[in-house]
């Protein structure tokens, strides 16, 4: 599990370059996803649960909707685009915050199992915790923006970018220690 860990570790370190350079767009966030899906057929190979195909299927859907990027131009779905129809935006973004949504609860709610198989049941409650949390937070982020939607505001638009960059690393941090637990567990 430690390289699954680790390849999506490294999917979110991408996903967060993209989004703290997002004026200059080097990398598409498709790659991250990339990085991610090659994570999370390691962790399958391990431990084939309903959870981890449901993540897997999930993560498939993003490369598929972030493939729009090479082809269309910096996410033209998947941002704040006020080029394109309102109702074709929120619906976008919904679905791609739905998916993201799914995407952390089923992968957290997958590795604490994982967590408690193998007796580490502190670890296992703190990503329990750190699931929640990021669940909650993710949420409200996304509330942010079909809020910045529909009033467009500059203000909210900062704010929503640095809760954007807090949450991956955030994230990453997580997968980081996940990543350690197993590590620890090579080693010994």
């Amino acid at each position: 599990m430690f390289r699954g860990y680790r390849w999506i570790f490294w999917g979110i370190i991408v996903m967060l370059f993209q989004t703290i350079i997002a004026l200059v767009q080097l990398l598409p966030s498709f790659f991250g996803y990339i990085f991610i899906i090659y994570g999370v057929r390691c962790l399958r190979k391990e431990e084939d649960s309903r959870g981890i195909r449901r993540v897997f299927i999930v993560t498939l859907i993003m490369i598929a909707l972030t493939l729009t990027e090479l082809f269309f131009g910096p996410e033209p779905l998947l941002k704040v685009n006020l080029d394109i129809p309102l109702p074709v935006a929120l619906l976008s973004f919904g679905l791609i915050s739905g998916l993201m949504l799914l995407f952390i609860y089923d992968l957290l709610n997958v590795s604490a199992a994982a967590l408690r198989l193998k007796s580490d049941f502190a670890l296992a409650e703190d990503i329990d915790g750190q699931r929640r949390v990021l669940i909650l937070l993710y949420t409200l982020r996304s509330v942010a923006v079909f809020v910045y939607f529909l009033f467009s505001n500059a203000a909210l638009a900062t704010v929503i970018f640095i809760c954007e960059i807090v949450l991956l690393i955030w994230l990453a941090a997580v997968f980081m220690q996940l990543k350690r637990s197993y590590d620890a567990s090579i080693e010994s």
